[in-house]
């Protein structure tokens, strides 16, 4: 079964940060006050006001039995006011659930990170362990795929990480990030690594405290 909010969330986590980052003020999930009183009555997923124009944010996760209809709507809307634009974002074919990764097989993914020499390589990896990991300290939370910000955040939120190490994380999130996007030109440090794989074993062994959760066929 399509979880459409999941969808919706995990699309705004990857596409909001890229209109903050040219200059926009964004707002999730906007309320009445955040918007014009042309827009007071729509249920926006996000807005972002800028210099030089506006934006109004449309995820549409296919499968969605209401998209067209209010993309539909929004541009009737906005047509009449040119200060204002529509960004519709796509949320993929609507996340599936992820099996838990075993035990075992996070610990022997961790164990090979020593083992890589091209930096790129044990970063991609050491994030995917790293992920395996939330998996199972937090199934609830993750049935659906993550964005690397939100793995951090949900880390972060159940204490499992200590600020600094949240921070760590999110710098290697973001190259993470750009690695997988082709920018093979950038690399971690050796102290980066270092400090990541570091913080993906004390994960590791806090995870073999916790009670298993059961893997997902």
């Amino acid at each position: 079964m399509i979880d459409f909010a999941a969808a919706e969330r995990n699309a705004l986590d990857e596409y909001l940060p890229r209109l903050n980052a040219r200059g926009y003020r964004v707002v999730r999930r906007p309320a009445r006050a955040d918007l014009p009183p042309f827009l007071a009555d729509y249920d926006a997923d996000a807005v972002a006001t800028g210099p030089d124009d506006n934006i109004i944010v449309e995820v549409v996760t296919k499968g969605s039995p209401t998209a067209q209809s209010k993309i539909r709507r929004l541009r009737e809307i906005l047509a009449g006011h040119p200060d204002w634009r529509l960004e519709v974002i796509y949320g993929g074919d609507g996340e599936r659930q992820v099996p838990i990764a075993s035990l075992s097989s996070i610990e022997q993914a961790v164990a090979n990170l020593d083992k890589l020499a091209d930096a790129r390589a044990a970063l991609l990896l050491a994030w995917a362990s790293l992920e395996a990991i939330a998996r199972n300290l937090e199934p609830s939370e993750t049935i659906k795929p993550q964005t690397p910000g939100r793995v951090v955040e949900l880390l972060a939120a159940g204490g499992f990480v200590t600020p600094t190490q949240a921070e760590l994380l999110r710098n290697m999130a973001n190259i993470r990030n750009q690695l997988i996007h082709g920018n093979v030109d950038l690399q971690p440090s050796a102290g980066q690594l270092q400090e990541l794989i570091v913080t993906t074993n004390e994960l590791l062994s806090l995870l073999k405290t916790q009670p298993q959760v059961g893997v997902l066929s």
